[in-house]
């Protein structure tokens, strides 16, 4: 259950929502956090990153590094504080930065950030004999190569720059249909322009206060 996954297109791969009796992830795809109630008004977020260490592989939702932070916060006083599980199984360090410019691009700016790495950059770096590489890119590489298509459509596809091909397919209805179009500019402009607006003030005056790596 805990490695189900859908596809990224920034990442690879992220978390689908799982419910289990030790443990679940929420409609975001983000490991569940048990925590007290935060306190006051403007409460504080604490996003932690990294791969399955962080999000707490073999360990319940209540024993893993950011559930336990969230304990020792509440301790020390701090109840203010929101801690967020943004990590995934075998996430390097490539793929939790970009994790967190998401994050950024949806408004969701934290006041501070923790990253733990170092087994998945590694790890992946021995495998493939340079740094810099994900777990499953063969896989998705083969699919790529190979495709995934039937004997039919496979036979089809080996015609595709054939008229004659074109014709029959064309004739007999199973010609493949144009893509639909969903939007024009006067609604996709607005929402991505919204979107771009968040990066100069992510860069600047709502910067996380502090920062750890």
């Amino acid at each position: 259950m805990a490695r189900k996954n859908r596809y990224d297109p920034y990442r690879g791969f992220w978390r689908v929502p799982a419910t289990s009796r030790y443990v679940n992830v929420n409609s975001a795809g983000q490991r569940v956090t048990p925590q007290p109630p935060v306190n006051g008004d403007h409460p504080r977020r604490l996003f932690m990153l990294g791969g399955s260490t962080m999000w707490g592989f073999t360990a319940r939702d209540s024993f893993t590094i950011p559930a336990l932070t969230a304990v020792a916060l509440r301790e020390r006083g701090m109840t203010d504080v929101e801690v967020v599980n943004l990590a995934q199984g075998a996430y390097n360090s490539t793929q939790e930065a970009t994790t967190l410019l998401v994050e950024l691009a949806h408004g969701h700016v934290p006041d501070a950030a923790v990253f733990l790495d170092g087994s998945n950059d590694i790890a992946t770096a021995v495998k493939c004999g340079t740094p810099g590489h994900t777990y499953g890119e063969e896989a998705t590489q083969q699919q790529i190569d190979l495709g995934v298509r039937g004997f039919w459509a496979e036979l089809i596809g080996l015609g595709r720059h054939a008229e004659l091909i074109q014709r029959l397919q064309q004739a007999v209805g199973i010609s493949r249909a144009p893509v639909p179009v969903r939007g024009g500019p006067e609604r996709v402009c607005g929402p991505v322009a919204a979107t771009t607006a968040t990066w100069p003030r992510c860069a600047t005056d709502r910067a996380p206060s502090s920062w750890a790596w």
